[in-house]
């Protein structure tokens, strides 16, 4: 792969300086009200437009509801929240939201192979359905919330707990629904950083009215490169391989089309990047080309197609994923082991996968004025997913397809109310098919709601979640070492109390609940050398857990943020005969934002503590430190919309461990990193 990188950061201080001479000449004027006026990120304490709190949701219920209304747990990061962790890319933000832990392979989110980071909510490794405009992303068992253009997301809401009533599969610990749309502004940005990092984007929108109804269209597009970085993991043993992060390039663009209640859109994101494997002897690590001894090439290329049309009672959403993942495991240098039939430059492994997800979903709403009659929901949806794997080691072409179907219907019913106290039921009940497998799965869901005085409320959640196996899993070994096309289908109840609270400025919820299932998909290694193979543990698991989330806004233009958890995710251990720990049993969060007038600044921290996981034969437990990701963010806006920011990643400069790891490998945070981001609104 040919990568290019951008000059280093003492070449790169001229463009910078160039470009703060710009703002400056577009700030030369009064400053003060007018300024604060004409800027996008000024605001004092009246201004919702930067600290308002997300009081409303539409992905936990498949409609706007009220935080305090909705009977289950709900996290909503909104644009400004999104803006204020400094992140790049979804990825980035989740790492500070209320209950989402996260698994980073490589820096910045990145992958090397088919090993990809990932976002976890309670536990459940592999249980996090991920959705984009309320329609699956996860394609093959991938997903990567990287893709996404941050300037056309409005939103981004987290459901924790159990949700396949209504979504389906893939959702045994929740989902998170970036919700986006046309970008509110024109703009263009660029960024300098530390590790020759450079992102430039744009993104423009023209609006217009034809007769009764409005339309628009708009187009975004985002450049990101990010350089290489040295030892991003530890294989534990004085022999083994560390690698080195090679560097990526991702492309990103999209282009959306609305009119009246019509929406479509195409993004496409192409990124290519290098994970490089080194040889150690006795603890000592070889980082020159000599020291090369296999080079992970790797190109993934996602297309994401939306069309989507909405009325006062009824949905209809239309989607389609289309996702290559091109990987090469090649050899770096000339090994006296290998034979001289396979120098450097030979593929050792690699694959070219193709995967395609198509599909789509219908709902209406039938609502009654007469309180005595429930409210009803109908919907059905059907997907059909197929893979294709060619094999670079032997040149086999694996091809298999499957298709589902689902029905849901939910029925609300106000049991009673009187002034501010109501008591309100939710049943749902789903019915899901497919047919590779002949698996058929029913998960219902009660949910009971009650409200008090003051935007109080309380509710309990029991609900039955279900995921399936992916394609490349079941029938083209993936992870494993043989084709497994029985795995059970991971089911499990969930069930949940809390209590919420919607004050003027506050939000705040507290929920305790307990995940039960019998089958969690996980993955196990057994043997050493070439005997290892790896195997589907789809053992029980169990998670008790308490979730405390506050949100406070504070006259003087400041907005606190915080959460805490604590839970204990345990899993069988088939070989052990034994419950595991997994995961973290401590999480907590804090988010502080400041604006005032032109400047506005954010800190952003999250805890990951009480970190444990088993290797396959749960003889050994690897116990890795606390991670404590932060990130400091300080902006002016200049004059005539031109803005500064100071962005700090990895504030406290730690060597935290950002994978869960069942073996000894261990992959390391990203030392502490600064850019800086100049960004132009039109």
């Amino acid at each position: 792969m040919d990568m290019k990188t951008t000059p280093s950061p003492a070449s790169q201080l001229p463009r910078a300086l160039a470009l703060a001479a710009a703002c400056a000449l577009f700030a030369a004027g009064p400053a003060g009200p007018a300024a604060a006026q004409t800027a996008p990120a000024a605001a004092g304490p009246e201004n919702d437009d930067v600290i308002k709190l997300a009081g409303v949701n539409v992905t936990a219920m498949r409609e706007t509801k009220r935080f305090h209304e909705t009977p289950a747990s709900v996290v909503t990061l909104s644009q400004a929240d999104i803006a204020a962790t400094g992140a790049a890319d979804v990825f980035e933000a989740l790492r500070f939201a209320d209950g989402v832990t996260f698994h980073e392979q490589l820096p910045h989110g990145q992958f090397f192979s088919t090993m990809v980071s990932r976002n976890i909510i309670r536990g459940a490794q592999y249980g996090t359905l991920m959705l984009v405009d309320g329609m699956p992303a996860n394609t093959n068992g991938f997903y990567f919330t990287g893709d996404i253009p941050v300037q056309t997301i409005k939103s981004t809401e987290v459901v924790r707990g159990a949700a396949s009533s209504l979504y389906g599969a893939d959702a045994a610990g929740g989902l998170i629904n970036i919700i986006t749309g046309h970008p509110d502004k024109n703009s263009a940005a660029v960024s300098f950083g530390d590790n020759d990092y450079l992102q430039a984007g744009f993104a423009l929108r023209q609006h217009w009215n034809a007769g009764q109804s409005a339309g628009a269209i708009s187009a975004a597009g985002v450049y990101q490169n990010h350089g290489a970085v040295l030892r991003t993991s530890d294989s534990g043993s004085a022999t083994g391989n560390d690698y080195e992060f090679g560097g990526s390039i991702r492309r990103t663009g999209r282009v959306m089309l609305s009119q009246g209640p019509w929406s479509l859109y195409w993004l496409r994101s192409y990124t290519v990047n290098k994970a490089i494997a080194h040889k150690k002897t006795a603890w000592v690590t070889d980082w020159s080309a000599a020291g090369q001894v296999t080079i992970y090439d790797d190109a993934l290329t996602n297309d994401y197609i939306r069309a989507n049309g909405h009325g006062e009672n009824w949905s209809l959403n239309l989607f389609a994923n289309l996702q290559e993942m091109d990987w090469k495991n090649i050899y770096g240098v000339a090994n006296p082991g290998i034979t001289p039939g396979k120098p450097a430059g030979y593929i050792n492994s690699g694959a070219d996968i193709k995967g395609r997800t198509f599909g789509g979903d219908f709902q209406y709403q039938l609502k009654f004025a007469n309180p005595l009659v429930p409210d009803f929901l109908f919907g059905a949806t059907a997907m059909h997913e197929a893979v294709d794997n060619t094999d670079y080691s032997d040149g086999a072409v694996s091809k298999y397809d499957r298709d589902s179907i689902g029905i849901f219907a939910r029925a609300t019913e106000t049991i009673y109310k009187v002034r501010d106290y109501s008591l309100t039921a939710n049943l749902a009940l789903r019915e899901s098919y497919y047919d590779r497998g002949n698996i058929y799965a029913f998960t219902p869901q009660l949910q009971l709601l009650q409200t008090f005085p003051r935007r109080l409320s309380a509710y309990a959640n029991i609900g039955r979640s279900f995921s399936v196996s992916n394609l490349r899993t079941l029938y083209v070994s993936g992870p494993l070492t043989s084709a497994n096309p029985d795995l059970d289908p991971d089911t499990g109840w969930t069930y949940e109390v809390g209590v919420k609270w919607e004050g003027g400025s506050t939000l705040a919820s507290l929920d305790v609940f307990y995940m039960d299932f019998d089958h969690l998909l996980s993955w196990k290694s057994r043997g050493s050398g070439a005997e290892k193979e790896f195997y589907a543990d789809n053992s029980p698991f169990r998670n008790p857990g308490i979730e405390f989330s506050v949100a406070q806004k504070i006259p003087g233009g400041l907005t606190i943020e915080g959460s805490a958890v604590y839970n204990e995710p345990e899993q069988w251990n088939l070989t052990a005969k034994k419950w595991l720990p997994v995961i973290g049993k401590v999480q907590a969060s804090l988010r502080a934002r400041w604006a005032w007038d032109r400047y506005s600044a954010s800190f952003n921290v999250a805890y990951l503590g009480h970190r444990k996981n088993p290797n396959g034969a749960g003889s050994l437990i690897y116990a890795p430190r606390e991670m404590v990701p932060a990130t400091l963010k300080a902006g002016i806006a200049l004059n005539h919309g031109c803005a500064i920011n100071l962005t700090v990643d990895n504030l406290f400069n730690r060597r935290d461990i950002v994978n869960h790891p069942t073996s000894a490998s261990r992959y390391f945070a990203t030392p502490r990193t600064a850019r800086i981001t100049y960004e132009l609104t039109f």
